[in-house]
């Protein structure tokens, strides 16, 4: 089934509707880049394009980890120019907050701890549900990259004492589970019990973590995809240990294990959004709201001789699917960063957008040429710049910048004579990358702190 760049209608919607639910599922990736038959598992994205909705097939993240993408979805604003980073102190300008000074009523439900209250992203939401422990707080801060990849000062102490295993070992003996995700159920079930006791205009952001590794759906669904009935939770959790950070040591057969789990979250995530829009439908306010699905980054399965979600700017992590409930008399195959999304929903609700936004609605404005990425890995960072045919990266990481030329994926490092596009492009990528503020993402230790593990030869004094 091919989604890319389909509309099941030419009928022209007024844009001005009353509501927004928005919904993000962590870590799904492109449609372009599903097999056929996970895509017919998206049985919500068909009924939204059937009801006369738009599949965008040129959608992009801001960047390929949630930390550098939701700042655009939620802030409309680029990761690496907030100065605060990962805190979002942005003094009010988070999206929540804008609408709700429209008086429209806000809610939202997450339980990734980097979209937490301790990154103030509940700022601007009447209503707001992270799920999350004082614990599962903390270990956001000194995992800044997830748990599976102890970075900065818990890195090197991680070399002498394994404080990541045994904080996760700590973590699952405390709540009974592996991670701090809540089901989709669970997401749907107070998605619902707001929205039954809310009768104002409404926006309402509900964020699926399911489809994010280690994925563990319900027993029905892991049964309808093929997994091992005797595999449990603990073993796909360590079978996403290894996928992150030493994928060579993992069998065939637990490499097939995973994208089947990965198949099956989706399954099971789409069941659940269809169980929202059908309560949504049974209220009467389906015609009067604009449903937007995407999600915040991709995933690699092997592409590029890599696993996971890696500091790379690669399609496969960037792309991602991009569904409405209406057309918006939009062109499907128009190049779209997500950073938009904040200004277009401003216009859609009749609310005006604060000028700070980085993101601009394409309803009001012409498609874009060329759109932006960044992301950072200990203090370095790495940003990209695409057109339709282009994309030019300067990979502070691994000190090279590198032209890419999409239709061939031919990589050139040092480019010459190139083209009046390939030229916007790298100009594009090198303004942004050389206004970026200092910023850092690692946990801050304090001197004293940081004399005393060095003391205890947990840290190079070097």
């Amino acid at each position: 089934m091919d989604y890319v760049g389909k509309s099941y209608s030419i009928l022209a919607y007024s844009t001005a509707m009353d509501n927004v639910l928005f919904v993000t599922i962590d870590s799904l990736r492109a449609l372009k880049f599903l097999t056929e038959d996970t895509q017919k598992h998206l049985t919500s994205f068909d009924r939204l394009l059937r009801d006369g909705g738009v599949s965008f097939s040129n959608a992009f993240a801001t960047g390929p980890m949630t930390k550098t993408s939701f700042p655009g979805l939620l802030y409309g604003s680029y990761a690496l120019d907030i100065t605060s980073y990962p805190q979002m102190e942005t003094n009010g300008l988070s999206l929540a907050s804008s609408l709700r000074d429209c008086g429209i009523t806000t809610a939202g439900f997450t339980s990734n701890p980097f979209l937490s209250r301790e990154f103030d992203y509940n700022d601007g939401f009447d209503y707001f549900r992270d799920y999350q422990s004082v614990l599962s707080r903390k270990s956001a801060r000194l995992f800044p990259r997830g748990i599976e990849r102890a970075g900065g000062v818990v890195e090197q102490i991680d070399n002498w004492l394994p404080v990541t295993t045994l904080m996760k070992k700590l973590y699952e003996m405390a709540s009974g589970r592996s991670r701090p995700y809540v089901s989709a159920t669970r997401i749907v079930d107070d998605t619902i019990e707001f929205l039954s006791t809310e009768q104002s205009p409404f926006f309402c952001w509900t964020h699926f973590m399911d489809v994010h590794h280690p994925c563990f759906p319900p027993q029905s669904y892991r049964d309808r995809h093929g997994i091992a009935p005797d595999i449990t939770a603990t073993d796909v959790s360590d079978m996403y240990s290894k996928f992150v950070g030493d994928a060579d040591s993992l069998s065939e057969e637990q490499l097939l294990t995973l994208r089947q789990l990965y198949r099956a979250a989706i399954d099971y995530v789409d069941d659940e959004v269809n169980r929202l829009l059908d309560e949504i439908a049974a209220s009467g306010r389906l015609e009067n709201t604009l449903v937007i699905i995407t999600s915040d980054h991709g995933e690699l399965f092997g592409e590029h001789g890599e696993y996971s979600k890696q500091a790379r700017l690669y399609d496969e992590l960037l792309q991602v699917p991009l569904v409405f409930s209406r057309s918006l008399s939009l062109s499907p195959t128009d190049l779209v960063s997500l950073i938009d999304l904040p200004p277009l929903v401003h216009e859609v609700v009749d609310c005006p957008a604060p000028p700070a936004y980085d993101g601009r609605s394409p309803l009001s404005n012409p498609s874009r040429n060329r759109i932006l990425f960044e992301h950072i890995h200990d203090g370095h960072p790495i940003v990209g710049a695409r057109s339709d045919q282009w994309k030019y990266v300067i990979d502070d990481i691994r000190n090279e910048e590198r032209l890419v030329e999409l239709s061939t994926g031919q990589i050139n490092h040092t480019p010459q004579d190139l083209t009046d596009d390939a030229k916007k492009v790298r100009e594009v990528a090198k303004n942004h990358f050389n206004n970026i503020p200092s910023v850092e993402e690692e946990i801050v230790v304090s001197d004293n702190v940081r004399e005393r593990l060095t003391e205890l030869g947990y840290l190079d004094d070097n």
